[in-house]
């Protein structure tokens, strides 16, 4: 059995691999030729690159979580900024545009809402709204999770989420406040 600290040390060995990519444009290019479409498992040009990756004992639920990251990550082309969830950059993102507060909202519940199978189409949409990097360790090890009964990815990522929002929203109301006062 592998240890959360395992499989966090694993995650972010996975990280530093990719921002490697970034150095060959080529090799970046043909990852995301790999590995589009909504199971990136499917793709046999994508098993070179993620293969090697993949912890020796590795459950289905990881493996996908693996595909899924180097998809997303080849797609993305964001840094890994440790901390940042991809919850709460998405937070940040409607503080810092107010306008997109009920599109990031509809597409962050129809996500913490969705099945494994279809996690990778809204994963891809909820990245493209953040302005910077994320967590990309954090976002596989939830990944990975993705599936407990308990759920217990999804009601951390909502409690990170609305957090910080109502967080954001409160210290706008007290500056407002203060300006009329």
């Amino acid at each position: 059995m592998t240890t959360f600290e395992e499989k966090k040390d694993h995650a972010t060995r996975i990280v530093c691999v990719l921002e490697g990519f970034q150095k060959s444009r080529g090799k970046l290019a043909e990852l995301r030729r790999c590995v589009s479409g909504p199971d990136p498992r499917n793709s046999v040009h994508a098993h070179r690159f993620v293969v090697p990756l993949l912890p020796k004992k590795c459950s289905e639920d990881e493996e996908r979580a693996y595909y899924m990251a180097v998809a997303l990550w080849a797609n993305h082309d964001t840094h890994c900024v440790p901390g940042v969830t991809l919850a709460c950059a998405l937070a940040n993102a409607v503080a810092r545009d107010p306008n997109a507060s009920r599109r990031v909202e509809r597409r962050f519940s129809n996500t913490i809402d969705s099945h494994i199978d279809d996690l990778m189409y809204h994963l891809k949409d909820l990245i493209t709204l953040t302005d910077g990097g994320i967590d990309w360790a954090a976002l596989i090890m939830d990944i990975c999770s993705w599936s407990r009964e308990d759920k217990g990815v999804q009601h951390r990522w909502a409690r990170e989420f609305w957090r910080r929002r109502s967080t954001v929203e409160t210290e706008d109301d007290s500056a407002v406040e203060a300006a009329v006062s």
